[in-house]
């Protein structure tokens, strides 16, 4: 492999990439990890590029291939599973793991370590990624798994109501009119399992109807995956 590759990180949202996985789990290993295969499982098109570069980066695939590790996945039991999961990270992850602990570095801390990563305009997306699969394989990691550039976190006032900042529909972009939407603040992500609370916390990034139909279906397979229900129930 060439220097590029060699310093490339993965940076696709983390529940797809948590919705092959436990595909897989569930399932049993496909004969390839293709496009083809994650269509299969309703993953967007635009999004398939970047799920098939982070399964090869965890050495689940090459190049389509699947690979002994993919395999260790579908046969491992549910009590040995986390081990598996949390070895695997700290396998593709090395360079991470060497520098930081997720589960008490700052989000800058890790930030930092994926810094000589590329490419390096998706750093945010690489913490991301890394953080929600920490997150679902029971690292305790300390900082929120979605921080978006642009997409702050809501600010809150003393009754725990999330202040919103939407513009007013037919309203041209280049004018400054906008509209204060209060909503109830979410409910508190601790009771959630990890990779819901994830999703969860990118409520606020909704803006459009594709926003909706997106997360929509995001959420649908997370939970599926959570609360293991086959889609032919």
């Amino acid at each position: 492999m060439d220097s590029m590759t060699d310093n490339f990180a993965p940076y696709a949202p983390p529940e797809n990439v948590l919705r092959v996985i436990e595909r897989i789990r569930k399932a049993g290993l496909p004969p390839k990890l293709n496009a083809e295969y994650l269509s299969q499982l309703g993953l967007n098109e635009a999004i398939i590029p970047r799920v098939l570069r982070s399964l090869d980066f965890l050495g689940l695939s090459d190049g389509g291939k699947t690979t002994d590790l993919a395999q260790s996945v579908a046969i491992t039991g549910e009590t040995e599973w986390p081990s598996v999961f949390q070895g695997m990270l700290r396998l593709a992850y090395d360079f991470v793991f060497r520098v930081i602990d997720p589960e008490t570095a700052s989000r800058k801390a890790v930030d930092d370590a994926f810094r000589p990563r590329i490419p390096s305009g998706q750093r945010n997306r690489m913490v991301t990624l890394f953080l929600g699969l920490c997150q679902a394989a029971g690292f305790a990691v300390m900082e929120p798994v979605y921080q978006r550039p642009g997409h702050g976190q809501p600010k809150r006032d003393k009754v725990g109501t999330a202040k919103l900042i939407k513009r007013k529909q037919g309203v041209p972009q280049n004018t400054h009119n906008i509209v204060t939407i209060e909503r109830p603040a979410l409910p508190p992500s601790g009771r959630l399992h990890p990779a819901l609370a994830g999703i969860v916390s990118t409520i606020p990034d909704i803006e459009s109807r594709d926003d909706l139909e997106r997360w929509i279906a995001s959420f649908r397979a997370t939970v599926e995956m959570v609360k293991k229900l086959d889609r032919t129930d």
